[in-house]
């Protein structure tokens, strides 16, 4: 048995899979999860995560990147940073969910494994209280390209604020996601954010691609509030009208 060996059951449903990233397979619904890696430790410690998991290490790091912002670049240009890192991440998290984690995989095997693993196993059991915020085996390798990147970019002094808020940004962003799938929102707000994001999932994927919020599909022209039928019909009815 390999270190990331998969599961029978798992690449069963990876065969099953059409390569759409859409609403749940006829197998999968009623499956709240499934097992991924048949190496425990694995599974246990990088492949599943528990929702307060992400705040343990973001919180601390956003911190240490804040004063040491503070201290090498000042007051001003920390906030300034962090502030503008925390909006970035909302653009990034649209950017990747919608053309990343959406895309058809090719026709090669290894392909659609990792697209699966990557986004499509989160679509066919959405549900899943272990896999709805970003196990560290998937969320430390992207901290890390974008802090080379920020860190190439800008130096250390104002790389490092951007990156707290970046981690903020993102932290929300998980935090929000588990919110959605599990919470009972007693308020106008979190009703809200929780339809929209059903509709992505049970209605039409091409919409509300935004977990945090959805400024972004508003700029995009991708957020819907009725269902693909509801939509219609009001087209249909406003059509009518207009003749």
């Amino acid at each position: 048995m390999g270190l990331f060996t998969l599961t029978r059951e798992c690449e069963d449903a990876i065969e099953r899979w059409s390569g759409e990233v859409g609403r749940p397979s006829a197998e999968a619904r009623g499956v709240e999860r499934i097992r991924v890696f048949e190496n425990r430790f694995i599974e246990d410690w990088f492949a599943t995560a528990h929702p307060i998991v992400p705040g343990l290490w973001t919180i601390p790091s956003a911190i240490a990147c804040a004063w040491f912002g503070w201290q090498w670049a000042g007051a001003a240009a920390t906030l300034g940073l962090f502030v503008v890192g925390a909006i970035g991440w909302t653009l990034l998290e649209y950017v990747l969910h919608r053309w990343l984690f959406h895309r058809r995989p090719s026709s090669w095997h290894f392909d659609k494994v990792q697209m699966f693993m990557l986004h499509g196993y989160h679509h066919e059991y959405p549900n899943d209280p272990w896999r709805l915020v970003a196990p560290p085996i998937m969320a430390w390798p992207v901290t890390l390209i974008v802090t080379g990147i920020y860190v190439g970019v800008l130096g250390w002094a104002y790389a490092l604020p951007l990156l707290g808020g970046t981690m903020m940004g993102y932290l929300a962003y998980d935090w929000t996601h588990f919110y959605e799938h599990h919470a009972k929102p007693k308020t106008a707000l979190g009703k809200w954010l929780r339809r929209l994001h059903s509709l992505h999932h049970f209605d039409d994927p091409e919409y509300n691609h935004g977990i945090s919020g959805p400024l972004w599909d508003f700029v995009f022209f991708t957020y819907r509030d009725a269902s693909r039928k509801q939509a219609e019909r009001g087209q249909k009815d406003a059509s009518e009208k207009a003749a």
